[in-house]
């Protein structure tokens, strides 16, 4: 039978090891104090959200929900002015998908059926957060080399662990969790999305029933 799965994961987005939303933050920040402007800084906290988001999975026999989040820097939006920009504020990008049970095959896989693009090479399982994935190393020939770690617990439920790239953080369709999910990933030359799992739980359900409203 289908568990009910509840996972979160952190990412954050580098640029050659660095976090360039928070370099710009604190570029503008420096300016409008030294032009004398009036500024409504962002709190630390706020700050240390910019470049980084959330992804949350909830699948069980009710209802399939993909939420993520991604915080960007934004201004006042009543003063389109000079002014208006150095007024900060923290804005939260959120997405949701919801699917249906019936649109979705909990069904088991085979070995023949993992998804091996070119270019990738098995590392071997590993273990994140006591969930246990296979690691896959990206060649430098794609682009940025990347490591991941995909569950490989799900199989039973359909579920790939296959090479998933998290390059850009964003790049990953919300809807693609539903059949693959990277615990991990770590860009190797800094470049990229680093996924960090916060946390993994396997629960007893049924599989079956109707949608229902997200909670």
């Amino acid at each position: 039978s289908l568990p009910a799965l509840h996972v979160q994961l952190d990412w954050e987005n580098l640029l050659a090891g660095r976090h360039v939303s928070r370099e710009d933050y604190q570029l503008r920040l420096r300016t409008c104090e030294e032009a004398g402007m009036a500024v409504t800084p962002l709190s630390a906290e706020e700050a240390a959200r910019l470049d980084t988001g959330t992804v949350e999975i909830r699948i069980d026999g009710q209802q399939q929900v993909v939420r993520q989040k991604a915080w960007t820097l934004g201004f006042d939006d009543n003063d389109p002015g000079v002014a208006g920009s150095c007024r900060f504020r923290l804005v939260e990008d959120a997405d949701e998908t919801l699917a249906g049970y019936e649109g979705i095959e909990f069904a088991p896989l085979d070995a023949a059926e993992r998804h091996l693009p070119d270019g990738w090479t098995a590392l071997g399982e590993g273990s994140i957060g006591g969930q246990s994935c296979t690691r896959w190393r990206k060649s430098a020939d794609l682009g940025p080399p990347e490591e991941v770690c995909v569950w490989s617990g799900g199989r039973k439920w359909g579920f790939d662990d296959g090479p998933v790239s998290a390059l850009g953080c964003d790049g990953i369709a919300i809807g693609g969790y539903f059949t693959a999910i990277p615990l991990q990933a770590t860009p190797l030359d800094g470049n990229g999305c680093v996924v960090k799992l916060r946390t993994f739980s396997v629960g007893a359900g049924r599989p079956g029933g109707r949608t229902g409203g997200a909670s």
